[in-house]
């Protein structure tokens, strides 16, 4: 890799701010952002604040980093600083994004006052190796976030991570924890922490990798590292499948690329409210939205087989439940528009109501609108007939031409 920009900010973030830079040659980046947060208790010491931490998450070029189980804001992420789970440590997130050539911008995010220390942008020009040369050892400290990686747009192979850890006569042992995509890597070692996969009393001070084939479809996929003591990062080497790089969906270009997978979940979701709702108010598109969260850990059936809801892919993509996404080739326009959202007409309101639904679905995503709907899961449109399944008992409001329902 190569480094392109290294900056040394060393500031509280009080406020929001926005870092710019610009890449000179498309291609597949890294950056590297390390800052800390404090727990409530050590601002209420402080007298800085009363009962409140420090958080920060940051926004790439509109591209925002929610929490897996899409359950609480972006400050809880998986890809945030949490103050309550850091208590002033370091950590460093790690963003691996596919850019055009021009300028590009990162948007930081506050709660209180994190302390951003550096960023670093590096071109990631042929294969993925990963040295750090701060955070390197974990400051010392209880079981808590340390690294955390985002590969947007990116179907994976194979990972490696070496970890070095060993075990303390006074202290605690060193150990690191992995997680992928919200699953925890498990220490099938003999005695060993069952869920520390570097376990320090094992390895005594000596290195150890994980070294699979991950097989990750493209997408948007987490790693994180926790630590507990002071275990060493010394390297992380990625295989990245380079094929159909660039074709993530962006708001100022979301044409669809043949695959809905492909799609973040803050854009499945948009063209899920714009092909249902375009026409309508933005009170009845957040109610659409809301409605479609409020299946988020619900179960359903695709041939006799039921599955989890626990993304918003699973729940837009599941067959005969969002009309907007039926095939109907040539005939069904709401298909066409959300494929291809500007493309399917001139007019500037309409774009920029584009850009509005991409905002709200984030917020929504994120927690930051409330719910007008109070857990309805399922609206019908007044074109149709009223479908069995909404009675007077379980309907819940209605807005514009939708009736609301909670089943």
């Amino acid at each position: 890799m190569k480094i392109i920009k290294e900056e040394k900010i060393n500031k509280e973030i009080n406020k929001e701010w926005q870092y710019g830079f610009e890449v000179r040659e498309a291609g597949i980046y890294l950056i590297e952002i390390t800052a800390r947060a404090k727990s409530w208790w050590q601002n209420f010491k402080s007298f800085r604040s009363f009962f409140s931490d420090d958080d920060l998450f940051v926004v790439v070029d509109n591209f925002s980093f929610p929490k897996l189980n899409n359950k609480r804001g972006l400050f809880d992420s998986e890809m945030s600083w949490n103050g309550n789970q850091l208590k002033g440590m370091l950590k460093t997130n790690l963003y691996v994004f596919y850019f055009e050539k021009g300028e590009n911008n990162i948007n930081f995010k506050n709660d209180q006052n994190p302390f951003l220390e550096n960023i670093k942008i590096f071109q990631i020009e042929n294969e993925f190796t990963y040295i750090p040369t701060q955070n390197k050892i974990a400051e010392d400290g209880d079981r808590r976030q340390w690294f955390a990686l985002a590969l947007a747009g990116f179907s994976v192979g194979k990972l490696k991570i070496n970890i070095s850890a060993g075990k303390n006569d006074n202290k605690d042992d060193e150990d690191a924890k992995l997680i992928i995509d919200g699953k925890i890597q498990e220490n099938d070692t003999e005695k060993s922490h069952k869920n520390w996969y570097w376990c320090g009393k094992i390895l005594k001070g000596e290195e150890k990798d994980f070294d699979h084939d991950l097989k990750l479809e493209k997408g948007v996929h987490y790693v994180e590292l926790y630590a507990d003591g002071s275990p060493a990062l010394n390297k992380i080497e990625i295989e990245i499948n380079r094929k159909n790089l660039g074709e993530i969906p962006t708001v100022d270009n979301p044409k669809w690329t043949g695959d809905f997978n492909d799609d973040t979940e803050q854009m499945i979701l948009t063209r899920a409210i714009w092909g249902e709702a375009r026409g309508t108010s933005e009170l009845a598109r957040t109610a659409v939205a809301w409605c479609i969260k409020n299946r988020l850990g619900t179960l359903g059936t695709i041939n006799k087989k039921v599955f989890l809801r626990d993304n918003y892919h699973k729940i837009i993509l599941e067959p005969y439940q969002y009309s907007a996404f039926w095939e109907l080739p040539g005939k069904d326009f709401n298909l066409r528009a959300l494929k291809d959202p500007l493309g399917t007409t001139k007019n500037p309101a309409d774009h920029n109501k584009w850009k509005e639904t991409y905002n709200v679905a984030g917020q929504i995503i994120s927690g930051e609108i409330p719910d007008p709907v109070s857990g309805a899961n399922h609206y019908f449109d007044d074109s149709i007939s009223t479908p069995k399944w909404a009675t007077k008992e379980n309907t819940i409001k209605k807005i514009d031409h939708f009736t609301f329902c909670k089943l």
